[in-house]
């Protein structure tokens, strides 16, 4: 008798598991006269059987590792009807794969690290191997190398020696095989604080999950996720920052444990976390983590002196510490249970009751000694012998599935359309920021147009040449300069202030790529915007008559070229205010080489070929000319010689024909030249160790 059963995350499968990376209809498991077989049914991210994956279908057996994309385990119908022959499987109730199962976590072995940064020997020789289901806290004084160990931890920082393996992979070398499988949570709450708690998290979940996940699956996976959080009320509620109004800061925790929880990350690695909260806000953040850890999660963090409620939930905590006794290197003094453990270890007759111990006693125990004798002592100790030399003897198979499996990454053009989106949600959720760009370019067009609007806008005749020629130049000059610092303005602080957050996105699998293509492709509709309404007031102000498509093309060029420097000077700057103080330093060449100032003609020879390198220079040229073209040029006596006269146009004083005066096309092509140039250098200098502050 054949039996067959449909496994994946629809509600629809005989049996579900749960997983954002499991396919709606993963895979189809068979139980026939010659023994169980599966299929996989065009998953995305596959089905892999002893760590290589399957193509049709495929026997298996009980003892076979079989994963569901990154590793999930395959959850099978029943364990009465997968050991029993094929004869007795009628009818194989409704399953679920147990979110408890700690085969699907992944151990953390730390082996003998030492990092060594700057000449300098920050951490030496710890030992730490963190289980499934195991919640294990970092302590020590402020110094000792607790952020170092987890950044060698996370693969943000290679040690000089030793190494970091989560499920038997070595994080330095193979950092893609790990990517997705390890959340991490920095100590800053590192989101776009004007999005509300549901924007942040969807922005973030369609990022980070294939595009095969539909949009009703990644809105109940955030609803399951708000409500496991306890952030439930609060999705429309902007996320806010200390300075502004939102959110509490424990439920600013909660949504930056949140963004990682979205891929459901076998293990969770977390700084500081409680880091600036109340006793109780800290508890319960430590309660949230300790549930995450009992879901086979293996979870590690960084903690400074937890209340004793808290210590009771971590199953481990190791305490790293540094004086000169070793030469001021991050020692391991402990790793073992906390209470009573820890407590009695470094504070053996405790001055409290035992069931008000805390990591106070651990800390003020650890300075009566020094850091070289509690490392003896912890040497010799049993908790040494079980939790370091037991541990690291113990054989943790290595998942090979991290190695051969493929877990699907939006793509850079998925990731584009994400960003761009979220970026116009970021710019229109800050109304005040919004309505001062937006009011930009109609207050310089109407300065522009009070100031020669009434002098450019007559009719030319010889005795208002020299006037109406002066106040169209000025004010084609104004135009460029003023669509080149819209571009810049606009453009300079937005990688500068997000360079944590790109970092931390970029650990999930971010294109960089797409990350500079959303942010141009935002700014450019900001500036097409700007410049239209730009042109728009300054033509009807000044009674400009040039054609208007191709005064529009120039500006939004001159902008774009502005948009790739200021983009440029935001990816290599370290700060905001030094992105904002460079700025003027590039925007005075502008001027002064831009044509207006001092004909071409009448600068010395090196500046002219330095001004062709100019973006207000062409788009000064450009705008100039259509509007000389499009108004008839008149006869002017030739001086000396009366009788004979010369037509003359708008544009000689800074453009004669005879030399500096380009066609109309030329204008164009040179600003798009410089457009190109300035996004290939941002996108050359937008290198990850650049944006790693390395």
């Amino acid at each position: 008798m054949n039996s067959s059963w449909t496994v994946g995350s629809a509600d629809s499968c005989d049996v579900l598991a749960k997983s954002p990376f499991v396919s709606g209809t993963h895979c189809r498991l068979e139980l026939d006269d010659r023994g169980w077989a599966i299929t996989d049914l065009d998953s995305t991210n596959g089905t892999f059987v002893n760590g290589k994956k399957i193509r049709g279908k495929t026997r298996i057996s009980r003892s076979d590792r079989v994963t569901l994309g990154r590793s999930f385990p395959l959850p099978w119908p029943d364990s009465a009807i997968a050991s029993t022959s094929p004869g007795i499987a009628a009818a194989a109730p409704r399953a679920t794969a147990a979110a408890t199962d700690q085969k699907r976590g992944l151990t953390v072995t730390v082996n003998e690290v030492s990092v060594h940064a700057a000449g300098q020997r920050l951490i030496e020789n710890v030992t730490l191997n963190v289980e499934p289901g195991e919640l294990v806290g970092i302590m020590g004084p402020s110094g000792a190398g607790k952020s170092t160990l987890l950044s060698a931890i996370v693969g943000i920082t290679r040690p000089s020696y030793g190494d970091v393996r989560i499920g038997g992979i070595d994080v330095a070398t193979q950092d893609d095989a790990v990517r997705g499988h390890v959340g991490y949570v920095p100590q800053d709450d590192i989101m776009h604080t004007d999005l509300t708690v549901f924007q942040a998290l969807w922005y973030s979940a369609r990022l980070r999950l294939p595009p095969s996940v539909s949009n009703a699956a990644v809105r109940e996976r955030i609803e399951r996720i708000i409500t496991q959080l306890g952030l439930l009320g609060l999705e429309h509620t902007r996320i806010g920052s200390p300075d502004r109004r939102g959110v509490s800061g424990g439920q600013r925790k909660r949504v930056n444990i949140a963004l990682e929880l979205l891929t459901d990350p076998p293990v969770l690695i977390l700084d500081e976390p409680t880091s600036g909260l109340s006793s109780s806000e800290a508890l319960g953040v430590v309660s949230l983590l300790r549930s995450l850890a009992d879901e086979g999660k293996a979870v590690v963090l960084t903690i400074h002196q937890p209340s004793s409620d808290a210590l009771r939930m971590f199953d481990a905590i190791a305490v790293v510490a540094k004086d000169e006794s070793t030469e001021n290197v991050g020692s391991l003094v402990w790793f073992g249970p906390p209470l009573p453990d820890a407590v009695d270890f470094f504070e053996p007759l405790p001055k409290e009751p035992h069931g008000a111990q805390s990591g106070d006693a651990i800390l003020r125990g650890l300075a009566t000694r020094s850091v070289a004798a509690w490392r003896g002592f912890y040497k010799a100790s049993r908790a040494h012998q079980s939790w370091v030399i037991h541990r690291g003897h113990l054989a943790f198979e290595p998942l090979q599935t991290l190695r051969t499996s493929s877990i699907e990454q939006p793509d850079a053009f998925w990731q584009w359309r994400v960003l761009t989106f979220r970026a116009m949600a970021i710019k229109a959720a800050d109304h005040w920021n919004s309505v001062i760009l937006l009011s930009q370019a109609p207050l310089i067009a109407c300065l522009v147009a009070s100031i020669f609007g009434q002098k450019a806008r007559p009719e030319l005749t010889p005795a208002n040449m020299e006037s109406v020629s002066s106040a169209v130049g000025m004010t084609t000059f104004l135009m460029g300069l003023a669509s080149v610092w819209l571009g810049c303005s606009n453009s300079v602080r937005e990688l500068v202030c997000e360079r944590a957050i790109y970092r931390r996105e970029r650990m999930a699998g971010l294109s960089a790529n797409a990350y500079l293509c959303s942010k141009i492709t935002v700014l450019t509709i900001l500036c097409v915007l700007q410049c239209s309404i730009l042109l728009a007031t300054i033509r009807i102000g000044c009674g400009l008559q040039g054609d208007v498509w191709r005064s529009l093309a120039l500006l939004v060029l001159a902008a774009e070229a502005g948009i790739g420097i200021g983009l440029l000077v935001s990816a290599v700057a370290r700060t905001t205010e030094a992105a904002a103080a460079t700025l003027p330093l590039l925007l005075i060449p502008m001027v002064v080489l831009g044509g207006s100032l001092l004909p071409l003609p009448d600068l010395p020879l090196p500046a002219a070929e330095a001004a062709n390198l100019i973006p207000t220079r062409w788009a000064f040229e450009g705008l100039l000319i259509n509007e000389a073209t499009s108004r008839s040029p008149i006869e002017l006596p030739v001086p000396g010689q009366p009788d004979q006269v010369v037509l003359r146009d708008i544009a000689e004083r800074w453009f004669p024909p005879d030399g500096w005066r380009s066609p109309l096309k030329t204008p164009v092509f040179a600003l798009s030249l410089l457009c190109l140039a300035a996004l290939w250098l941002l996108f050359t200098s937008f290198s990850d160790r650049r944006q790693r502050g390395d």
